[in-house]
């Protein structure tokens, strides 16, 4: 498994992720409110998932966010789970 750090700034656009061994990428998740990365996992393909919170995707207040990146960062799909409450 590849040494990882996880980095959530908890920003206007949302949060970042940096992938350290040496920096193979730098990207930013998230939408105009605050939304933020509890904890990411690798996966066996070589990617990640993240799961934490946004208020800029779902159905209300804060939801639970899942996504799934492919090696390079690329998001390969999301998910916000959560009612109107």
């Amino acid at each position: 498994m590849k040494s990882l750090q996880f980095l959530s700034l908890i920003v206007f656009l949302g949060f970042s992720i940096q992938c350290y061994s040496q920096q193979v990428w730098s990207k930013t998740y998230g939408g105009s409110l605050n939304d933020n990365g509890i904890c990411i996992k690798e996966t066996t393909d070589g990617g990640f998932v993240i799961a934490g919170g946004t208020y800029s995707f779902g159905h209300g207040s804060e939801d639970f966010w899942v996504l799934k990146l492919n090696s390079v960062g690329d998001t390969m799909w999301t998910r916000a789970y959560g009612g109107t409450g």
